[in-house]
């Protein structure tokens, strides 16, 4: 009898012992602030979709979730800090940019990036940000979409943008900037993206939903 009762007794304080080994393990688990799914995630905090959530399991930030929370909080900017944006971000938002979809996967599209002070102050309208990326290509809506992926991954980095055509006369026009951008031949200058840490937070500007109808 005193054996079977030392029995019992061991499996019961190795049954609390490991529903209390589970219990911390999902404590830390769902301790949104501080848990290894969150921790390298500098949005969570003020986050309300991912806070109590496991979105960001199979990502850096966010998961594939992330991507409305760009789209509806991207703002065009123009107003900048005085800050150069990292060479290694600029180079992540063009890859993001090149992974755009496009015609036939032709990726008839070319990409220049600058962090000159001299050409960036030289071309007007721009806005004070420390990098311009020129994107040229044969087929407009191709590298409309490689702009929108820039301007979302750059977001995504804490970065502001805002895409410009103003400017691309004066570009064009300007021998020793072509000359700088050094184009493919029958690739056209499609616009520009101005880049840099945000100085400013726009508003959202109200939206027509009434321009989507289902068709019935």
């Amino acid at each position: 009898m005193k054996k079977i009762m030392v029995a019992a007794t061991m499996a019961a304080c190795l049954v609390l012992a490991a529903c209390g080994g589970q219990n911390a393990k999902s404590s830390k688990n769902h301790d949104c602030g501080k848990c290894e799914k969150h921790e390298q995630c500098d949005r969570h905090e003020q986050c309300e979709k991912h806070a109590n959530s496991d979105a960001c399991e199979n990502c850096d930030k966010h998961g594939k979730s992330g991507v409305s929370e760009a789209i509806m909080g991207r703002r065009s900017i123009r107003k900048y800090q005085d800050k150069a944006v990292e060479k290694e971000k600029l180079q992540q938002i063009a890859k993001a940019g090149v992974n755009a979809p496009n015609a036939m996967n032709a990726q008839n599209w070319a990409v220049r990036i600058s962090q000159d002070k001299e050409l960036i102050n030289g071309i007007r309208g721009t806005h004070g940000g420390t990098a311009l990326i020129f994107v040229a290509g044969r087929n407009a809506v191709d590298c409309g979409l490689m702009g929108q992926n820039m301007m979302l991954a750059a977001y995504d980095m804490g970065l502001g943008t805002v895409i410009m055509t103003g400017p691309l006369g004066a570009i064009k026009g300007n021998a020793d900037i072509m000359k700088k951008l050094d184009l493919p031949e029958g690739m056209e200058l499609q616009f520009v993206i101005e880049v840099g840490y945000p100085d400013e937070k726009p508003d959202a500007k109200t939206r027509n939903m009434d321009v989507i109808k289902f068709l019935e």
